[in-house]
């Protein structure tokens, strides 16, 4: 009897390695997009993006065809023009697809053409994180990389997020994160199709918000003389070890402004943290 589970048990486990295969053999046969789209088909051939090529759209949709012309000429060097020639990338609102939302898209692409269609900007914008991610990772250079031809696998994808709240935390308060940084961190959360920013700026261990009417809380409580090294296991604070080194920093009001509005232009809502009247010594 032993010997017989034994045998059910060691059969059980190797379909299940064996169908942990199967979707890997799969996914492999087509191109990798993160997030999985919920459903792409593979049409043979490829489109191949030049300097001739061109970013066209309706009235409704030239602001997401002007940020494909910004953020795919940042490594091409195209110009992308809409008068071009040659293939063509072309951005439409359809409200005829509103089953998908507004953060729901279709992407075809043929050789000669790549259409994303959505009901609504967020799903255009969307669409070309896929189309960029379709393309050599090279694409995501903030600079001009030499190279003629940019090819993609011609495919059919459509997708809608499962999930109406897809967010990210950054927590600035413990740890000083440099506006770059943060508008950097937006970038990535763009590119992974996410919607929200949780914000983290007050703590015990700083204040990185700047209140005009009440200027301390930055110019005294945004900074820190020195940080605990390792956990706080100690019962005492003079059993705690520190590394001696000032820390801190704060965001001006110039600057909360300037990452909004650059979030906006992601699709991405900002949800700042203020904590009161716990995790506030800072303050």
């Amino acid at each position: 009897m032993n010997v017989a589970n034994s045998r059910a048990r060691a059969s059980a486990w190797a379909l299940g390695i064996f169908a942990t295969l199967l979707p890997a053999m799969s996914i492999a046969q087509t191109p990798h997009l993160i997030p999985t789209p919920n459903s792409v088909k593979s049409l043979g051939g490829s489109f191949h993006l030049t300097r001739n090529s061109a970013i066209i759209s309706d009235e409704k949709s030239a602001g997401t065809a002007a940020q494909a012309r910004e953020v795919l000429g940042l490594a091409t060097g195209f110009d992308l023009a809409s008068d071009n020639s040659g293939s063509r990338i072309r951005f439409d609102l359809d409200s005829s697809l509103s089953g998908l939302g507004d953060e729901g898209y279709r992407l075809s692409m043929t050789e000669d053409e790549v259409t994303i269609v959505s009901a609504g900007e967020p799903g255009l914008f969307y669409g070309l994180q896929t189309l960029r991610q379709l393309l050599p990772s090279d694409i995501y250079n903030d600079g001009p990389v030499r190279r003629e031809e940019w090819s993609a696998p011609c495919v059919e994808v459509e997708d809608r997020p499962r999930f109406g709240w897809r967010g990210a935390m950054m927590d600035s308060a413990r740890h000083f994160m440099p506006k770059e940084f943060v508008l950097k961190f937006l970038d990535l959360l763009a590119m992974h199709k996410m919607n929200r920013f949780h914000w983290h700026l007050t703590e015990d261990q700083g204040w990185r918000i700047e209140i005009k009417k009440y200027p301390k809380l930055t110019e005294v409580g945004a900074w820190r003389e020195e940080t605990l090294i390792g956990r706080q296991q100690a019962m005492t604070r003079a059993q705690w070890t520190f590394d001696g080194i000032r820390h801190g920093g704060f965001y001006s009001q110039e600057d909360v402004r300037e990452i909004v509005a650059y979030a906006a232009e992601r699709h991405i809502t900002v949800i700042p943290e203020i904590e009161m009247p716990g995790h506030c010594q800072a303050a």
